[in-house]
């Protein structure tokens, strides 16, 4: 599958796109609560690709030929496909006729044709790890001495495994000072060059893994 549909001019007031480090792209939302889905499967370390506005489903309401476009198809690491709707909580519990027959087509056309089905919603959201996440974006500028401290940094990981910010740190200020070690940390945990455990709140204390 591949993108179909542009996000429409009258949308833009709470659209927008970043850069997707998973699909190599930008990525368009046409609500926060779609950046907010798309953000936590950018760092779903099981998710291999994501697409928005994918497909066009057709589908029928009050006998008028309709066309239903989804808002993401995710493809898992283990092969998995998703087609997933992003609604807020709210918008479902209106049981809205329009929004019922949607659901149950594209549900129906996932059903025929092997992919799963899901609805996202604000309760999927998990703050701790949108926290991290946008605390990391605002660290998306490559630092200086990139290549000096991170390769510094891979160098202790190959052969520890894994280790603390905080003793990180202790080991490199013998050559760098944190405010240089610091940036990269955090640039390359952007990146998903480093891996951390996000659905917990980043510390010093947080342990670091290639």
């Amino acid at each position: 599958m591949r993108k179909i549909r542009k996000i429409p001019i009258q949308s833009r007031s709470v659209a927008g796109s970043f850069f997707s480090i998973t699909n190599n792209k930008r990525i368009e939302f046409e609500s926060q609560l779609e950046k907010k889905i798309f953000l936590m499967l950018e760092y779903d370390e099981n998710v291999d690709k994501y697409i928005e506005q994918p497909i066009r489903i057709l589908g029928e309401i009050n006998n008028k030929k309709v066309t239903y476009i989804p808002d993401v198809y995710i493809i898992y690491k283990n092969k998995k496909e998703v087609i997933g709707e992003i609604k807020y909580k709210s918008e479902i519990d209106k049981k809205d006729e329009k929004l019922i027959n949607k659901l149950e087509t594209i549900q129906s056309y996932c059903l025929k044709n092997g992919y799963k089905f899901r609805v996202f919603t604000d309760e999927n959201l998990n703050e701790t790890l949108l926290k991290n996440i946008e605390f990391l974006r605002l660290h998306r500028i490559k630092p200086k001495n990139f290549d000096d401290i991170s390769e510094k940094i891979f160098w202790h990981l190959s052969r520890y495994g894994s280790k603390s910010i905080k003793d990180l740190l202790q080991d490199l200020l013998l050559v760098k000072e944190k405010n240089e070690v610091l940036p990269v940390i955090w640039f390359l945990l952007y990146k998903k060059e480093l891996r951390t455990n996000l659905l917990k709140e980043l510390s010093l204390d947080s342990t670091l893994f290639l």
